[in-house]
C-alpha cells in the first residue's frame, strides 16, 4: 500500500523545512514539498539534504502560488495531510493582512481535495488574551484569523503555538557581538519578563511529526505550546554564558531603537511579550494546559539544545 502523502506548505522555511525532515526521519510518510520557487537555492539545497528520499520519490518538490487557487489546489491533490507555517506579511490585500488572504485560501483548497488532517503553526489572538489591551499584533491575529477559519471548515484541525524563535539571535535586535568579543542580548524586554523559546527549525517539525504519527482521533482540536520551560531574557544570557564560555550580559535595546532596526511599524508585540497575561508567558496564556508530552512525547529544547545542536554563537549570519 503506497504511504500516505503530507504536503508541507512553505517547506524551505525554517518551520517548514524542519517539518520535511522530521517527517521523513520519523515517520512512514510520504512528503510533498510546497513551494513557489522549487529551482531556487532554499528548494535544491532542501532536495540536496534528503537527496536518497527524493530519489526513491518519498520526497517530492511542486511549485505553488499560495494567490493562485488552482495551483493550491493540484499541489494538494490527493494528499492525506497538510502543515502549513505561512509566511509573515503586514501587507493588507482586499482589507485583510495577505496571512489571512493566503490562509483561507489554502482551508479552501483543504476542503475542496479532501484533506483529512491540517496541522496549523499558528498563535493566539493578542487582541483576545490581552483583554483588548492589544488589538493590533497583525502576524498573532492573522493566524489566529485563519485558525479559526480552519476549524469551521475542516474536519481535523491541530495548532501549533511556537515560543520565541532561538534563531531570532542571530538577529543585532535580539543579541550581538560587542567589539571586546564578549555577547550582549539586548531584546527590548525587561530582565525577568517570562519568555519561552523554541528552535523553530528543529522543534516545530518534531512537533508536527509528533501530531501526524498520533493522528486526528488523538489530536483534532487540540493546541500544543512548542514551548520551552518558562525562563527570563536575563537567564538566557547566564544559560548562554554557561554553555559557551563567553562573558555574556542582558542589556536591552530602547523600544524604539528595536523597532527601527526591525523595520516594523511599532512596537506592540514587544509591549504584550513583556507584559505576559497573568503573569504568564505571553503566547502560552492562551493555553489552560499544554498536553504535549503525554500526547505526544515531545517537548521543546531548552537554549543549551539548541547550541550544541546547530553550533550557533552570536555574531554567525543565520
Amino acid at each position: 500500500m503506497p504511504a500516505r502523502t503530507i504536503a508541507v506548505v512553505g517547506a524551505t522555511g525554517n518551520q517548514g523545512s524542519g517539518t520535511v525532515s522530521a517527517l521523513l526521519a520519523q515517520t512512514d510518510f510520504a512528503v510533498r514539498a510546497v513551494s513557489s520557487n522549487p529551482g531556487g537555492h532554499k528548494a535544491q539545497a532542501l532536495l540536496a539534504q534528503h537527496k536518497d528520499s527524493a530519489h526513491l520519490g518519498r520526497l517530492t518538490m511542486v511549485k505553488c502560488n499560495l494567490d493562485d487557487p488552482d495551483e493550491l489546489r493540484e499541489a494538494l491533490k490527493g494528499v492525506y495531510g497538510v502543515f502549513a507555517a505561512m509566511p509573515m506579511g503586514t501587507e493588507l490585500r482586499g482589507g485583510e493582512p495577505v496571512e489571512v488572504t493566503q490562509g483561507k485560501a489554502l482551508i479552501d483548497a483543504c476542503k475542496t481535495d479532501g484533506v483529512e488532517h491540517l496541522v496549523y503553526s499558528s498563535l493566539p489572538s493578542v487582541d483576545k488574551i490581552s483583554r483588548g489591551k492589544y488589538k493590533h499584533v497583525t502576524h498573532a491575529e492573522s493566524k489566529a484569523t485563519v485558525s479559526e477559519y480552519a476549524q469551521s471548515q475542516l474536519p481535523n484541525v491541530t495548532l501549533l503555538y511556537p515560543g520565541m524563535f532561538y534563531s531570532n539571535f542571530y538577529w543585532p535586535t535580539f543579541a550581538q557581538r560587542e567589539q571586546d568579543n564578549s555577547v550582549r542580548f539586548c531584546a527590548p524586554l525587561r530582565p525577568d519578563t517570562p519568555i519561552q523559546c523554541v528552535d523553530d527549525r528543529y522543534d516545530v517539525g518534531y512537533f508536527a511529526a509528533a501530531v501526524f504519527s498520533a493522528g486526528p482521533a488523538a489530536t483534532s482540536g487540540k493546541t500544543y505550546a512548542v514551548q520551552a520551560p518558562v525562563t527570563t531574557p536575563e537567564k538566557l544570557a547566564y544559560e548562554y554564558h554557561l554553555a559557551t564560555g563567553e562573558p555574556t550580559r542582558f542589556d536591552p535595546l530602547p523600544l524604539d531603537e528595536a523597532v527601527a532596526m526591525m523595520s516594523v511599524p511599532e512596537g506592540r508585540a514587544s509591549r504584550f511579550i513583556d507584559d505576559g497575561v497573568d503573569g504568564k508567558a505571553s503566547f502560552s496564556a492562551g493555553l489552560d494546559h499544554d498536553a504535549s508530552l503525554e500526547d505526544l512525547g515531545v517537548r521543546a529544547s531548552d537554549l543549551q539544545s539548541f547550541l550544541e545542536r546547530s553550533g550557533f554563537r552570536v555574531g554567525q549570519k543565520g
